[in-house]
């Protein structure tokens, strides 16, 4: 069996990407990828460097491997935070810094964080994505109402007529309909241009092909005085930011849930060495250490208590808020309070191995798994991408040649099943 560690990776579809990748080497029997603890686990008979470099062919890096030249020659750079948590059948991007070093907002005791061996977005760049998406979203609302009021759908369903003239509709649905598609839908055009780059076809290149077909072939149809499809595309992009938005909002809901964990626990404790209290960041308490606990204090890690007699508040493990006496030989959970009395804890588990930690561990394995339905709608993507552009190029390559019909009507008839 081999291990090997994993940068860049930051959700369930990273890791699907290598599992894939790593499985179709011969010799693979297993491959299954550690999100928390950032490490792929393979069995076979494989070579380490085969491994490594299956991994940096996916846009990945390994541990010990050298900094990428440049963020775009990689699918997911450190750097870039998918919006979407990067779900396969939604591979959409957004750049926002998520390193520690690159953000200018970290919480104070943020130090407390680390050697958890989790990685949460900070509040204020989840709130910002949430933010982003909803202007996306109001803003393609406010444009699509009058396209769709000056389409086909407004003049013959509703007998809006304030424009009677179709080249004036086109005219004007081109140009409100052009901040729709190229900004507020850019996400999902860069989105499948990435996808494209990495050979994937989802629901992304689904959603652009769509929107791109309807609205480009509407500026061809604008031109001839044709009806055009602006109210299709701008529709489209519409509804599939309504739901982006309501899942960046669940989203920065869980982010903040899996911050208050983390908060739970002290940023420094009062730790016992060579004789002298030293007060240290919780991050650099290891195995062995003993711990001083007034009362009032937070217990920093599981452990033991060694000295002294005291009560403990686990409303955080048990939910009953009812003080626990704790004497010599007692365990204490890490994130617990100290209500009344002193004393003196060895530390037994430290970062993720602690009772938090694992708390925090299902949190996140909960949020980075899959519905059954949503790892069918990842298979069937790839498969709708192909039958909606078939559909459509049969279609216009039947109308075009076994009818007498004219290049812009096979090309409507086409834009229908794309």
């Amino acid at each position: 069996m081999l291990s090997v560690a994993i940068e860049d990776l930051q959700c369930a579809c990273c890791a699907e990407v290598i599992e894939a990748a790593v499985l179709a080497l011969p010799g693979v029997t297993h491959a299954e990828v550690d999100l928390g603890r950032r490490s792929l686990t393979v069995t076979g008979s494989v070579d380490e460097e085969g491994v490594r470099r299956v991994v940096r062919e996916t846009g990945y890096r390994c541990a010990g491997d050298p900094a990428p030249p440049s963020a775009g020659e990689l699918a997911h750079a450190a750097r870039m935070t998918p919006i979407t948590c990067c779900t396969t059948h939604d591979r959409m991007q957004y750049e926002l810094p998520r390193t520690r070093a690159a953000s200018k907002h970290e919480p104070p005791g943020a130090e407390a964080h680390e050697g958890m061996g989790h990685d949460v977005a900070s509040p204020d760049m989840a709130g910002a994505m949430a933010r982003d998406m909803r202007n996306r979203f109001f803003v393609a609302l406010v444009l699509t109402v009058p396209v769709v009021l000056l389409s086909d759908i407004g003049y013959d369903t509703f007998g809006i007529h304030a424009v009677r003239s179709l080249d004036a509709r086109n005219w004007l649905m081109a140009v409100l309909s052009a901040p729709v598609v190229w900004w507020a839908g850019w996400i999902f055009i860069g989105g499948a241009i990435t996808s494209l780059r990495q050979r994937a076809l989802n629901m992304a290149v689904l959603v652009a092909t769509g929107v791109l077909a309807a609205w480009l072939s509407s500026v061809l149809l604008t031109v001839v005085g044709r009806a055009t499809f602006y109210d299709a595309a701008t529709m489209l992009v519409t509804f599939v930011l309504f739901g982006h938005w309501v899942e960046m909002k669940s989203r920065k809901g869980t982010n903040e849930s899996l911050r208050a964990l983390f908060d739970i626990v002290p940023p420094k404790a009062t730790v016992l060495r060579d004789g002298e209290e030293v007060e240290l960041p919780t991050a650099e308490i290891v195995v062995g250490d003993r711990i001083l606990l007034r009362p009032g204090d937070k217990v920093p890690v599981d452990g033991r208590i060694v000295t002294g007699d005291t009560t403990i508040d686990e409303s955080l493990v048990t939910g009953e808020s009812i003080p626990v006496s704790k004497g010599v030989g007692d365990e204490v959970v890490g994130g617990s309070v100290n209500r009344s009395g002193s004393a003196t804890i060895e530390a037994t588990k430290i970062g993720a191995d602690t009772a938090l930690g694992q708390i925090i561990a299902l949190v996140e394995r909960a949020q980075n798994s899959k519905a059954p339905g949503q790892r069918l709608a990842d298979r069937a993507a790839g498969v709708l991408v192909i039958v909606a552009v078939s559909a459509g190029l049969i279609t216009f390559l039947v109308w075009t040649l076994a009818t007498d019909r004219s290049f812009l009507t096979a090309l409507t008839f086409a834009i229908s099943p794309s």
